[in-house]
């Protein structure tokens, strides 16, 4: 933790009251299996996220490596509203930065952020347990080298934030097929 304590258990970590500096696996050397190393080889589109669970798999030996080293478009998509304990005061940008000194490498082409403002209500329930809604801050993603997809991607169901997973799915695939076409493009070029 940023004072200096260490917390066990990922339960143990979220009740805790300080903020995370670095996690680790224990044990530390964890490897993947063959077989996750070769779907993230024959990948079209690797997505990660939303959740803290996120930089765990990043912390798997050989995954930040194998994830960067693919052809595979990269995507993020980001959280929509901070974490108690875990992602207190992160931007959208904060939480790549994250991610990527992690990894120890850079991992992302795209961001998939959302830029629907929560409703009064929603912020209200999510500031009494400590937490806000994730700022889109575009321009530092951009200064990390990853591209934005900003769009509607809030929905707010029985008081909660949640991912609009149909708008966050048909732009996943409009990458795709973007990516895919301007390759075919680029090969007959």
């Amino acid at each position: 933790m940023a004072d200096g304590t260490r917390v066990g258990g990922e339960t143990n970590i979220t009740a805790s009251t300080g903020r995370i500096k670095e996690l680790h696996l224990v044990p530390r050397d964890v490897q993947p299996l063959p077989q996750t190393l070769a779907a993230i080889a024959s990948a079209d589109l690797i997505e990660s996220g939303p959740a803290p669970c996120s930089s765990v798999l990043f912390l798997v030996h050989g995954i930040p490596e194998a994830v960067a080293a693919s052809p595979a478009v990269k995507v993020l998509v980001c959280n929509l509203m901070t974490e108690a304990n875990e992602s207190l005061g992160l931007s959208a940008a904060d939480h790549i930065r994250v991610l990527t000194n992690h990894a120890r490498t850079r991992i992302f082409d795209y961001a998939v952020v959302n830029a629907t403002p929560a409703s009064a209500e929603l912020k209200t329930k999510y500031a009494e347990e400590c937490a806000r809604q994730i700022v889109a801050d575009v321009d530092g993603i951009e200064a990390l080298g990853v591209n934005v997809i900003l769009g509607n991607y809030l929905e707010e169901v029985d008081g909660v934030a949640r991912h609009a997973t149909e708008r966050v799915s048909r732009d996943l695939l409009r990458l795709l097929r973007h990516t895919v076409e301007d390759d075919a493009v680029g090969l007959t070029a």
